[in-house]
């Protein structure tokens, strides 16, 4: 098997990946929060509109203290025309709201879809909800990234002479996002793949501010010397509330997180994790370079509470995968870094020769003891599987 072989089975993986959250509201589910639990009846959550049948939901973002969801996808709008669409379930499962916005441009069926959603809500008084949408939408340089802000009622955060915030890259090109978070302050971030000029694919990383008249930032990555593909594949932004632990070291946490994969002319597709300031700012860049091709899938962010340290520490957990070429195997890399010391490794696992793609990484909060229990990668080491889920915690 080769590489591009591999790309295609990582691609079927990842195409599994995008129909999971759908499931959730296909199925009987149970939706557990803080302060509600409920069931949902055995009846289809289904939504359809008359243009019929090439709805589809991609991500899902939950509200923990209510059990409401909202799920961001791609349905018709008119004709041929699509929209990037977002639906609200309550706890019980019944739809609340569905909204949709097209640029109007017409084009392929898939020119508009949502690719990410994220959920928060907000420090004040009274607690203010928002809901970050990103998603793809056909324009005069080809495919951009549109982002939008809703409150909890549907409506447009930016208002509605401009709703939504476009990204387009240096190069003009097609422009994808894959993740999209929201940090304490409302402030909407979204990482994706640009074309840049005359540097091949490049990562971006962009805040749009939750005051509509504010000037956000981009940061941007790539590895010049080669003019190859850099691409982010998941993202996390931490904006916990200052704590005394935390006061007392000389770094807080970045705050936006990301990892993918880079191209080096030396080293190939190396696994690469950034740590970004909520002010743009590189703070650190971690690679892990392996026998092949070495790819960060998903990233979690977490603060953990160790009674034989003298404060807290921030681990971003990373997992992937690595290809080598010449054996051709496939290893499963689980990283973890030290958030407060400029990402250095603290430990990294590896199961070798187990032909799996990991695409999830899972961490249980723990008294701290032994660090290494804190991550779950999801990939079973002795079978040949694929379990396609996004990042959570378990309980």
């Amino acid at each position: 098997m080769n590489f591009k072989m591999f790309l295609r089975r990582r691609s079927a993986a990842r195409a599994l990946s995008v129909i999971m959250p759908g499931l959730l509201i296909l199925l009987p589910a149970r939706v557990q929060a803080q302060h509600a639990q409920a069931d949902w009846s055995p009846q289809d959550r289904r939504f359809g509109n008359l243009y019929s049948a090439t709805d589809s939901q991609k991500q899902i973002a939950l509200d923990p203290a209510t059990g409401d969801i909202y799920i961001t996808g791609q349905s018709k709008y008119s004709g041929q025309q699509t929209a990037i669409t977002t639906w609200k379930y309550n706890s019980a499962g019944v739809l609340q709201w569905t909204k949709k916005w097209t640029s109007g441009t017409a084009g392929a069926p898939s020119a508009h879809y949502g690719v990410a959603v994220a959920f928060r809500e907000l420090p004040t008084s009274p607690p203010t909800k928002i809901v970050a949408v990103t998603g793809v939408a056909a324009g005069p340089n080809g495919l951009d990234w549109i982002t939008i802000l809703y409150d909890e009622l549907g409506s447009y955060r930016w208002g509605t002479t401009t709703p939504v915030r476009y990204h387009d890259g240096a190069a003009h090109g097609d422009d994808r996002p894959v993740a999209v978070g929201i940090d304490a302050a409302g402030n909407a971030y979204v990482t994706g793949s640009v074309v840049g000029s005359g540097t091949g694919i490049d990562i971006d990383v962009v805040q749009y501010p939750f005051n509509p008249l504010g000037t956000g930032w981009t940061f941007s990555w790539s590895n010049i010397s080669a003019a190859q593909e850099d691409r982010p594949l998941d993202m996390e932004v931490y904006d916990p509330p200052v704590t005394p632990a935390l006061l007392t070291l000389p770094q807080g946490p970045a705050g936006v997180y990301v990892t993918g994969h880079s191209y080096s002319l030396s080293t190939g597709n190396d696994m690469v994790t950034f740590g970004i300031s909520l002010s743009g700012a590189l703070a650190w860049k971690q690679e892990y370079q392996g026998p092949g091709t070495d790819v960060g899938t998903s990233l979690k962010v977490f603060q953990i509470n160790d009674p034989s340290q003298p404060a807290s520490t921030v681990h971003v957990f990373v997992t992937g995968y690595s290809f080598n070429e010449l054996t051709e195997t496939t290893d499963y890399i689980t990283t973890a870094y030290d958030a407060l010391n400029l990402g250095e490794p603290v430990w990294t696992a590896q199961a070798d020769n187990v032909d799996v793609v990991v695409t999830n990484v899972r961490v249980r909060p723990s008294s701290g003891h032994h660090v290494r229990r804190a991550v779950l990668p999801i990939a079973a080491a002795r079978r040949r599987r694929v379990e396609p889920c996004r990042v959570s915690e378990l309980a």
